[in-house]
């Protein structure tokens, strides 16, 4: 299109004007030269919804006839379980399904067995959706795990323990724990020495070695009300017991050994036996550890004659003493006889003396008597 403008002067100046429509606008002078510059128009039309409705489309037409220029809009269901579309005239109608757990079929219901665990959720239209989560539990120290499962009717909630509760509850113990043997080099035991570090309270060991000190135990402490029994030597089968102040499970520097006699000494000082010596008419009551602890000694008087057996009783050999008791021999000197006396003896023997002991006739002294005699 050409312009022409006339300035002050009266002088003509002409040139040319270019019109161009971009991308659906249009440029055109009709009669009385006027430009007209117009646009394409677009259709709406009526939306269209899959069979399953879970899409609808909506198409813009564009009025000059090109499919290129046309222009779509699309509206899908992002859940496909609750949301459906439909056309209602020019309208697309947005429907979705109840989740209104408010009522009296409403509910929530949760089950476990073996480690899977189940929650199943029903809406007030009694519309159910489940699903399940297996290997559900608490994850122990190992890498396991305890499964949940479904309490019963009359189950109650109880305490649940961290390991690091249980680790002091265990540590909190202290029960006697049998750790192995103890003895001299030759004994073939665990240990030959106490030891001195990790050790817990309760760790006990057993001796299989008789008559060791404190002195075989180098290093180690023990407690004092239990020293002078360990002077005494040790039995097999006595006990050393450890205690302590604790600190991340083990005894720190005040670690202390009790020694525990096991009995059978114990037992020696409180059986008796009998042990009967006849030669010498004695029976004594020892004990096991063959220290006398009651003797009966029969001594024989002043001419008096014992004589001593040994004997049963109740089964057991020689534990009675059966002494007799006789009276001792007493000899006494022999006088010369006595002379017949007849007539006309001028003397005659008799006894002179008796010599007494402890009742006893021990001794007769004789003696020759002459009396004075006359003549009638």
């Amino acid at each position: 299109m050409t312009v022409t403008s006339t300035d002050t002067n009266d002088t003509e100046k002409s040139d040319s004007v270019h019109f161009t429509g971009e991308g659906t606008a249009h440029v055109s002078v009709d009669a009385d030269g006027n430009i007209k510059i117009t646009g394409d128009s677009y259709s709406l039309s009526a939306p269209t919804v899959t069979n399953d409705k879970k899409t609808a489309t909506v198409t813009l037409t564009n009025s000059d006839g090109v499919a290129a220029h046309n222009s779509t809009l699309v509206l899908e269901s992002g859940d496909l379980n609750t949301l459906t579309l439909e056309k209602s005239g020019n309208k697309i109608v947005f429907n979705s399904h109840n989740t209104n757990l408010d009522g009296a079929n409403a509910k929530v219901e949760l089950s476990a067995s073996n480690g899977s665990v189940t929650v199943g959720v029903t809406d007030s239209d009694s519309n159910k959706k489940s699903a399940t989560l297996d290997k559900v539990g608490v994850v122990l120290n190992d890498g396991t795990y305890a499964p949940l499962t479904t309490a019963g009717s009359t189950a109650s909630a109880g305490a649940l323990y961290s390991k690091a509760e249980i680790d002091s509850l265990l540590n909190g113990l202290d029960g006697m724990t049998y750790k192995g043997t103890i003895g001299n080099s030759t004994s073939g035991a665990t240990l030959t020495a106490l030891p001195t570090a990790n050790v817990k309270n309760g760790d006990t060991y057993v001796i299989i070695s008789n008559g060791l000190t404190s002195a075989n135990f180098t290093g180690a402490t023990f407690e004092t009300a239990t020293q002078a029994e360990l002077a005494k030597g040790t039995n097999i089968g006595d006990m050393f017991i450890a205690k302590g102040t604790e600190s991340n499970g083990a005894i720190g520097d005040d670690l202390t050994w009790t020694y525990i006699p096991s009995g059978n000494d114990s037992a020696a000082e409180y059986t008796y036996k009998a042990v009967v010596d006849a030669a010498n008419n004695i029976i004594e009551i020892q004990n096991e550890n063959d220290s006398t602890i009651s003797k009966l000694a029969l001594v024989a008087g002043t001419n008096i004659a014992l004589s001593s057996a040994r004997g049963s009783y109740n089964g057991r050999d020689n534990n009675v003493l059966t002494t007799t008791i006789n009276h001792a021999t007493i000899t006494t000197s022999n006088p010369a006889p006595v002379a017949n006396l007849s007539n006309g003896a001028s003397s005659f023997t008799a006894i002179k003396e008796l010599t007494i002991n402890n009742g006893h006739v021990t001794a007769i002294t004789t003696d020759t008597f002459t009396p004075v005699t006359y003549d009638l």
